[in-house]
């Protein structure tokens, strides 16, 4: 490739139609990308909500557990204590017990799982203290790695932390895990008379409900799916799609009047001896190194907002819902933008 030719379309760059562009265009996919970060979130949140056991918890009005457990997606049915955690301080921490209903549950990564009385399994990333209050008295997280093997005491119960359980998108980052027999051994007294049953998959909830309107017993869900973050489901891809026509439809119409006003450097370059071939990849060049500009500008935009809101999002990070990039979706709209570019900047040249 010709250095001076390839010199001059960098110089072109600073033309102001192209400082329009790069600007329009950097606006433009900064929206993208944040609408990106928000599906992301989205889908992460949903899939916290199908691993929950909350949001697979009902509570039930009736006594009669042989009815609830008769059902094929009820693989738990007991008092109602069982929903509810057990506070337990110790060398100035603080963790909520509670009782594993559901031995699937948890994904065990270091040590083992509740064999002996007294064992305890917490997360691996940890937060061994109450919710806080704001973003200013949010503390660390722990590897619970290191606690493993040692006892933990409130003076009145003493439970040894026997393994470490990955809970990326499941519960609250201060709940640990003990068995049912050892749980019944706790004071609770907050509770209800009533019964709760936790359902196999958050996908046969209706199924069970049915079940449940159809032996006249009431309920009440423990934890609603969410309606108020659909709109998260819906509306960002929707603003995404009318902005990808946007940018789609302005870099047509800017390669188009790219090429046209450049009919004249184009004959120049094919009298020096350029081939069409080699004119067409320069061009190529030419626009993708535009456009990888204004995807550049739009990534650190997007990154410095992260920044600037992530503060406030302390409230997720206490329910293991992290705020996360999505690169690969944004390295595939990056190569499919660029191979659109390519693919109409070579039709204009060659047309």
């Amino acid at each position: 490739m010709n250095n001076n030719v390839l010199k001059y379309i960098l110089n072109k760059i600073k033309n102001r139609n192209n400082i329009t562009f790069i600007i329009i265009n950097t606006i433009l996919i900064t929206i993208v990308f944040v609408c990106l970060i928000i599906v992301r979130f989205t889908l992460d949140y949903n899939s916290a909500l199908s691993k929950n056991l909350l949001g697979r918890t009902l509570v039930v009005y009736t006594d009669n557990l042989d009815l609830l457990r008769s059902n094929e997606h009820v693989i738990f049915a007991g008092v109602d204590k069982y929903r509810f955690s057990y506070g337990f301080n110790f060398n100035n921490n603080y963790i909520s017990l509670m009782p594993l209903t559901d031995n699937n549950y948890i994904n065990i990564v270091d040590g083992h799982g509740l064999i002996n009385p007294g064992d305890v399994v917490c997360p691996k990333r940890l937060y061994p203290y109450e919710y806080p209050l704001d973003e200013s008295n949010f503390k660390e997280f722990v590897n619970t790695k290191d606690w493993l093997n040692k006892s933990i005491s409130n003076g009145t119960y003493t439970f040894n932390i026997v393994g470490t359980y990955n809970n990326i998108l499941m519960d609250e980052a201060n709940i640990c895990y003990i068995s049912i027999s050892d749980f019944d051994k706790l004071d609770i007294t907050s509770y209800n008379n009533n019964s709760m049953i936790i359902i196999d998959n958050h996908k046969n909830i209706n199924s069970v409900k049915s079940f449940l309107t159809s032996n006249n017993i009431g309920y009440t869900e423990e934890f609603n799916a969410g309606d108020e973050y659909l709109y998260l489901v819906t509306i960002p891809p929707f603003i995404i799609s009318i902005i990808v026509i946007i940018i789609l439809a302005i870099s047509f119409n800017f390669s188009k009047k790219s090429i046209n006003n450049n009919n004249k450097t184009i004959g120049i370059l094919r009298a020096y001896g350029e081939s069409n071939n080699n004119i067409t990849k320069y061009y190529i060049c030419y626009h993708s190194l535009l456009l990888l500009i204004s995807i550049i500008i739009s990534l650190i935009i997007s990154i410095i907002i992260y920044e600037l809101v992530k503060p406030y999002l302390y409230e997720f990070y206490y329910y293991n819902l992290f705020i996360r990039i999505p690169i690969l979706g944004i390295i595939i709209f990056t190569l499919l933008y660029i191979l659109y570019i390519s693919l109409i900047t070579k039709h204009f040249i060659n047309k």
